[in-house]
């Protein structure tokens, strides 16, 4: 019986760790909690961001955020830090996972934004801007694919909830950059 558990264990590990080959967002799919992610000192404290364990989007894992959207107030979490970008690649790949709880309504924007900078560049950024009434109840896939203009050497991704006007939740999970050689 304990050696079919510990089977069990290793071929979820393998899995999980193959889901997230070639993703350069550390942590993306939250199974580690929030690690590596920040709420920064000018945003709203509170109970914005959580991790949560009954929802996530298969076959990832067990965890998702959970993002509680409290009326008036806005809200962001980034990144820690950044992470590099392998030079040689200039063809990237921005995906994320959302979902919108049943029978909520709200006018709030969330933002998933993914920022590139380079030494003495201007800012680039890619992202999805997304209404929460335009979300749906089950696991909705948002892809970009974009070139990256040269000298970028490392990106961020910073997750934004803006314009609340009644209490909802939402989830958000794997996030993911990947480059294509």
């Amino acid at each position: 019986m304990l050696s079919k558990k510990m089977i069990g264990m290793v071929v979820f590990g393998s899995l999980a760790l193959c889901a997230q080959e070639g993703n350069l967002a550390g942590n993306g799919d939250f199974e580690e909690g929030l690690y590596e992610w920040n709420v920064p000192e000018w945003t709203v404290r509170g109970k914005v961001f959580s991790i949560d364990e009954t929802a996530s989007q298969e076959p990832r894992g067990a965890r998702s955020l959970r993002m509680d959207l409290t009326r008036g107030l806005n809200s962001t979490l980034l990144m820690e830090e950044t992470f590099p970008l392998p030079k040689e690649i200039k063809d990237y790949t921005f995906s994320c996972w959302l979902k919108k709880a049943p029978d909520a309504k709200s006018n709030a924007l969330i933002e998933v934004r993914l920022t590139f900078s380079a030494e003495g560049k201007k800012g680039f950024s890619q992202g999805f801007r997304i209404r929460y009434d335009e979300l749906k109840t089950e696991w909705t896939n948002f892809k970009k694919e974009f070139t990256l203009p040269d000298a970028y050497a490392e990106g961020r991704i910073s997750i934004m909830i803006t314009g609340v006007n009644e209490n909802a939740a939402a989830w958000l999970d794997n996030i993911q950059v990947t480059g294509k050689k």
